[in-house]
């Protein structure tokens, strides 16, 4: 048998390598965000989800094989630096209920397990 025909859930989380990179995490791979001010982070983060939905992410989550596509909240941290990480969820979410009609969700990391 092929996997092909298999249903399919996605969960996608692409937010913690800008915030990384915005703080100054030496473990940061992306140079060009290294220290910058968060809302030039935010524009390029918000322009790579846009890439990422243009680049197959609509059309994964529209398959009809796919069940559900969940793109998550940041998950690290804790509740204090859930707070300092709002603008990339508020992005996050923004940009997801644009999408809706590919079938994405988001997934509130911090609503589940506070």
């Amino acid at each position: 048998g092929s996997w092909a025909a298999a249903q399919r859930i996605f969960l996608v989380q692409v937010m913690q390598w800008y915030a990384a990179c915005q703080f100054g995490f030496q473990s940061c791979p992306r140079g060009d965000l290294m220290n910058k001010p968060r809302d030039a982070v935010i524009e390029r983060y918000e322009q790579g989800l846009d890439a990422a939905f243009a680049e197959g992410f609509d059309e994964v989550c529209s398959d009809a094989a796919t069940r559900a596509c969940f793109l998550s909240t940041n998950m690290y941290g804790g509740q204090d630096q859930a707070v300092n990480l709002i603008a990339y969820n508020t992005a996050l979410e923004s940009k997801v209920v644009a999408k809706a009609s590919a079938g994405s969700n988001v997934v509130k990391f911090f609503d589940i397990y506070g």
